[in-house]
């Protein structure tokens, strides 16, 4: 039996954006208290991470389990 595939095109909804954001400390900072260049720097190191992520999850959907992760039933 043949597949068949289809494209279809849909929205995507946008992750809530935040009103602060933490310090390695844990204080929070009001993004109202941040100049738009800082905000820059933020969004494109988020959005670096998040590709990263994305690649992580690629690559561990590639890989076999290892044995560890298989349970023998006798």
């Amino acid at each position: 039996m043949s597949r068949l595939f289809i494209t279809v095109e849909t929205q995507l909804e946008i992750p809530s954006i935040p009103n602060f954001v933490r310090t390695q400390t844990g204080e929070s900072i009001p993004i109202r208290e941040l100049t738009d260049a800082q905000i820059e720097t933020i969004g494109k190191a988020w959005a670096e991470e998040f590709l990263k992520k994305a690649q992580r999850a690629r690559d561990a959907d590639r890989r076999p389990p290892s044995a560890g992760a298989l349970e023998v039933v006798r």
